[in-house]
């Protein structure tokens, strides 16, 4: 009906007709809009619902229009948009009074629709909403909990060169790397020592402490290795010796601690790696204290192959077997210090 009120107001209407132009079958087919400003309307069958557009300067977008009854002219009208109930929507409201112009042309809401309101995530929860803002309107709103979810790494090998910005996981440590050349652990302890180790009445050289440290690309490696216990020696002639064992070179220091009943010691050991690879190599120093009295071993340096894990071993050696020569170790850590 609608067509043929257009085709017999087409043909008939003189003057006032000439407004029309002609009809197209989509909107797309509406013609390149002319230089100059023309007052001429084109039906459009179909894409747009029938309705008629502009074909003068601009195309006006496809849509439904209305006449504006205050001017006369054709104007886009509002229009609505409805998702199904199963589609979660979310939208940004940065402030209170972009929230008055989304409330005063949103009439639906799905429940599970998601606003963010002044940068905080709130989720509906019933289906619908009131011009109360989000924060307030907690009957219909909640604020929405981010859910947590747990991320593991699992470790086989360290890449042979590192990536900058990688997180590996192996041998019980987390690594970093900062650049393509080098890595730093991100676990700064391991091989804690979790019970007591004791060596009294023999003269055998006996492991208190032990630990490992992983291969390493990173020049300038830096650990670290303090022990605590107590300790009695019977005579004030006999000697105990530490010696700290880094991939086979040694630090040892003896001392005659004098007698002593249950005292208190503790050292600490130090080594850098210097150079890596094959052949690699590093420093490393030692100092302890036997009640209250300090002592230090000479610096050493040598040879290690970094490409492998390598061992520490700290062991303590009676001169005299006597059950009054006794050193316990209660507590030791190997620290990665970067």
């Amino acid at each position: 009906m609608i067509g043929n009120w257009f085709k017999y107001f087409f043909k008939n209407s003189g003057d006032i007709g000439s407004i029309f132009a002609n009809r197209v079958s989509v909107y797309a087919d509406l013609p390149t809009p002319a230089i100059n400003f023309q007052t001429k309307l084109y039906w459009v069958n179909s894409g747009s619902g029938g309705f008629m557009s502009w074909a003068g300067r601009y195309k006006y977008p496809a849509g439904p229009y209305n006449v504006n009854t205050d001017t006369g002219e054709w104007e886009q009208a509002p229009f609505s948009v409805k998702v199904s109930e199963d589609t979660q929507t979310v939208l940004n409201i940065p402030d209170d009074a972009a929230w008055l112009i989304y409330i005063s042309v949103a009439k639906d809401i799905n429940y599970f629709d998601r606003i963010i309101f002044k940068g905080v995530d709130y989720r509906n929860k019933t289906g619908s909403q009131t011009t109360t803002t989000p924060d307030i309107d907690t009957t219909n709103w909640s604020l929405l909990t981010p859910k947590v979810y747990s991320i593991k790494i699992v470790g086989t090998t360290l890449l042979e060169t590192p990536e900058a910005g990688m997180i590996e996981y192996y041998g019980n440590r987390f690594y970093l790397s900062e650049s393509n050349v080098s890595r730093r652990v991100i676990s700064i302890a391991s091989d804690v020592k979790i019970s007591d180790t004791t060596v009294v009445n023999t003269i055998t050289k006996t492991a208190v402490f032990t630990a490992t440290a992983q291969a390493e690309t990173a020049n300038g490696k830096y650990y670290r290795i303090p022990l605590f216990g107590y300790f009695s020696c019977a005579s004030a002639s006999h000697t105990v010796t530490i010696s700290w064992e880094v991939n086979g070179s040694t630090l040892t220091r003896t001392i005659t601690p004098g007698v002593r009943a249950n005292k208190p010691w503790h050292s600490n050991l130090t080594f850098i790696i210097r150079t890596t690879g094959a052949s690699g190599t590093f420093v490393a120093m030692a100092d302890l204290d036997f009640d209250d009295v300090s002592y230090d071993a000479d610096p050493v340096s040598g040879s290690i192959d970094t490409t492998i894990p390598h061992n520490i071993v700290v062991s303590v050696q009676w001169s005299s077997a006597l059950a009054g020569n006794s050193i316990t170790c209660m507590g030791g850590i190997l620290e990665d210090m970067n």
